[in-house]
Formats: structure tokens, sequence, C-alpha cells
């Protein structure tokens, strides 16, 4: 699996395959973000509530439209917040996978220590750790607005299950009133 190999281990094996650069540094992190996030991804699809799912194959929904309707709301906030952690993850991972020569900061901040350009490296290090801090405050703030879309409007599952109630009523009272019809008909029937 992609998540059980570390991102420098990936970086190790796209620079031997593929040579040092940028190619090989964003095919590492590619590689180590698709196990990562994606065993995430499907612990929350199989954490969700199977009543909406069932609610919606009873009334005759593809498997596509289970997933946009009874899924993806459930599941909507979880894939949002993974989505940042993954790129938090990752974007803290990239300097050390420069290091190891996949281009970037870490492969400038490698080749001044080796130099021993103690300037350069000191200003390196001072832009790797603002860009941290700068990415953490965007992190934080997608985070919390996230939050607040989740926990300001009303849920959709909530709405589901209510659109849900009224389709199934819906069809119960059509279902009473056609057998309501053939009791009426079976009833003059035997009368005469």
């Amino acid at each position: 699996s992609c998540r059980a190999i570390h991102e420098t281990i990936w970086t190790i094996l796209f620079v031997s395959v593929l040579g040092f650069g940028m190619l090989a540094g964003v095919s590492a992190l590619t590689m180590f973000c698709i196990g990562f996030a994606g065993k995430l991804f499907s612990d929350e699809i199989e954490a969700v509530d199977m009543g909406p799912v069932e609610a919606m194959r009873a009334a005759g929904a593809n498997s596509f439209q289970v997933f946009i309707y009874a899924v993806v709301p459930q599941v909507r906030v979880a894939f949002t917040g993974i989505a940042i952690y993954t790129w938090d993850v990752a974007f803290r991972a990239a300097t050390v996978v420069g290091f190891f020569g996949g281009g970037g900061m870490g492969w400038y901040l490698k080749r001044n220590v080796q130099q021993l350009e103690n300037l350069r490296v000191g200003a390196i290090i001072l832009s790797i750790i603002a860009m941290v801090l700068v990415a953490e405050f965007i992190s934080g703030w997608l985070r919390s607005a996230v939050n607040r879309a989740s926990s300001r409007s009303p849920s959709r599952q909530t709405e589901l299950k209510k659109t849900l109630f009224w389709q199934n009523t819906r069809k119960n009272l059509m279902n009473m009133k056609a057998s309501a019809c053939l009791i009426d008909t079976v009833c003059k029937r035997n009368t005469k």
C-alpha cells in the first residue's frame, strides 16, 4: 500500500528513476498522499449511516444517486478536513523531499548547508518557517469556514430524511388509494 512507505523512500525511488528535480518530488508526495488520504477517505465512507443509503435504494435510486444524495452529505465535512490535513502533511514533507533530491526549498537548503553559506541557510530556514506559518493560517481559516458552514446550515442529511419521508408517505398514500379502489371494485363485483 502507498501509505506504508514513507515519503523519503518514495523520493529516493523516484529520484533514482526520474533523476533529481521537481517531477521526482511531486511524484513522491503524490504517491504518499494517495495512500494516506485514501485510507482516511475509505474509513469515513465505511462509517456512514446506512439508513439514508437503504432509503435511497428502496426509493429506486441508482448507485450514483445513492452516493451523491446519501453518502456525500454525511462525509462532506470529513472529506474537506481530510483534504486540508493531507495538504498540511504534504506541505511540511515537501522540504524533506527536496532535501533528498526532490527539488524545491529542501534542495536549496541542502546545497547551501554543504557550501557552508550560513546567511543563506538562515534565510532559507526563515522563509520555510514563514511559509509554514502562512500555510497553517490558511489551513485554520479553511477548517473554521467548513465548521461554520456545516453548523450554520441545516444538514443535508436532515433535508434528505425529510424528503425521503414525504416521498415514502406519498407512495404509501398512493398504494392505499390503489388498494381502496381495488377493494371497491371487488366489492361492487361481488354485490352484482
